[in-house]
């Protein structure tokens, strides 16, 4: 049984990984060069933010232990 901790993760995982996918989406809906460097940006920080979550992971098993 997972724990709660563990739950809020993967629901923290799940919606920075749609962030993720709705960047790729508009980045590849832009039209014009400011419109590509705004989405670039913004998929570029949707991944950090992903990674550091995924990260996170080894902190909160240690906590509920």
């Amino acid at each position: 049984m997972e724990t709660p901790n563990n739950e809020i993760r993967e629901a923290r995982v799940k919606s920075a990984e749609e962030a993720v996918r709705q960047a790729l989406d508009q980045l590849a809906k832009a039209e014009t060069d400011d419109e590509v460097e705004v989405w670039a940006n913004r998929l570029k920080q949707r991944k950090t933010d992903l990674r550091r979550i995924k990260e996170s992971e080894p902190q909160l098993e240690e906590v509920a232990a």
